[in-house]
């Protein structure tokens, strides 16, 4: 069965929770337009997304009349609707209480841990950092133990669990979260990464998105890797000019430049931690008053 016409999401491309519901809505072959709701400038809480969910937090779907917020109950809806030869989603009322209970981990340590520890890191939010480090810690050794036994979170095939629980495992580096001791972890994101139909989040660096709107705009299309080390070499000499506010794009270069760095291959990097420790120092010197 497929939808008549495409399923709106209504995200944010460094939303962990919207990406779930991407990520679902293509393991399903279904089609989907993405909705893109300006976060940074409060467009979640203004009254047309308001009408669509109350609590003004992304995602959220449409799909022909029915609207839906919340990306466990939105997973619920898509299985249910949608995936009727058990894909991904169980037939079996043993089999869906399995993913359920993998959807409250997802919304209670997964939401406590991994996800508020990433957004302190890229988008300063005001959150317990060492808090979250720890529960998402103790989240990651007992994922780890789980892996070790069975392929996927819920026996030898993927479901909505696998789908529920995948993005911040995988995005965890950007909170500071290291996957390295986790060897069965790292196997199984390779296995959801190879399954058909799987997307990755959109924005390979989220850290990008927490800056202003027009300081994007400026620097959104430089030509690759060296025009951003040509422009990061240039913001840092000029950082150091008692001239550097002269140009509004100084510091903002830097910062944005750093955030373009490859997460995939750079977090551990010494050259990644430099480039975002120079552009700290420049945001902050500098940004306000320019």
């Amino acid at each position: 069965m497929k939808p008549s016409q495409p399923i709106r999401l209504y995200r944010h491309p460094i939303s962990g929770h919207s990406h779930r519901v991407q990520l679902c809505l293509s393991l399903l072959g279904l089609p989907f337009e993405l909705m893109h709701v300006e976060l940074m400038q409060g467009a979640q809480k203004q009254p047309e997304f308001l009408a669509k969910n109350a609590f003004g937090q992304v995602p959220v779907i449409e799909d022909g009349d029915f609207t839906l917020a919340d990306s466990n109950a939105i997973l619920v809806y898509l299985g249910e609707r949608y995936d009727e030869a058990g894909r991904y989603w169980p037939r079996t009322p043993e089999g869906k209480a399995e993913v359920v209970r993998w959807f409250s981990i997802a919304a209670g340590p997964m939401a406590a841990g991994l996800a508020a520890a990433r957004a302190v890191r890229i988008i300063g939010a005001k959150l317990d950092y060492d808090r979250a480090v720890t529960v998402a810690q103790q989240l990651l050794k007992t994922l780890e133990a789980e892996l070790t036994r069975r392929d996927f979170l819920v026996g030898a095939a993927p479901t909505l669990a696998d789908v529920a629980c995948y993005t911040y495992v995988a995005r965890a580096p950007e909170g500071d979260i290291s996957l390295e001791p986790y060897p069965a972890l790292r196997a199984w994101l390779g296995r959801i990464e190879a399954l058909p139909g799987f997307v990755p989040m959109s924005v390979d660096s989220p850290k990008a998105w927490a800056w202003p709107a027009r300081v994007r705009q400026d620097f959104e299309e430089p030509a690759g890797g060296r025009a951003l080390a040509r422009l990061f070499t240039k913001a840092s000499s000029a950082r150091k000019s008692a001239s550097a506010c002269a140009s509004a794009s100084s510091a903002w270069a830097a910062a944005w430049c750093a955030t373009r760095c490859p997460t995939s291959s750079a977090n551990s990097s010494k050259t990644y931690r430099s480039w975002w420790s120079a552009a700290r120092t420049s945001a902050a010197r500098y940004g306000r008053r320019c």
